[in-house]
């Protein structure tokens, strides 16, 4: 799987973004429009990560790339948050600072939506 990171400042020692490392390919890139669409347009991109700040981009990459499934780091309450991502399909609402049971809830879900193995070991046992 092929996961695209909105942001290059994020801290990817954390562990949730070491067990997506260790599971997934991760492509960081600018939350800046044309960045994200050539990335797109260039990679099969599985999944798209971005954060609250990132959500008014977010929503209009969407348009473009409808068939990409979105998650966002956000610390708005579950029903705050599905006000504001209403209709954009967003398919995982992740804490501020997710941890490693975060990262494995997060493959999970993207596997049983995209039809994919869980994890590159997964997909090398497969070859």
């Amino acid at each position: 799987m092929k996961i695209a990171i909105l942001n290059e400042n994020m801290d990817t020692d954390q562990p949730f973004w070491v067990h997506l490392d260790n599971n997934a390919e991760l492509l960081s890139c600018a939350p800046i429009a044309e960045d994200i669409e050539q990335l797109l347009h260039s990679h099969k991109i599985d999944a798209v990560i971005g954060s609250d700040s990132d959500l008014s981009l977010i929503k209009s990459i969407i348009a473009h790339f409808p068939t990409i499934n979105y998650a966002l780091l956000s610390s708005h309450a579950a029903e705050d948050f599905h006000k504001m991502t209403e209709g954009y399909g967003f398919f995982m609402q992740l804490p501020p600072d997710p941890g490693k049971e975060h990262a494995k809830t997060f493959l999970s879900r993207l596997a049983a939506i995209t039809g994919s193995p869980e994890s590159k070991s997964s997909e090398e046992q497969l070859s």
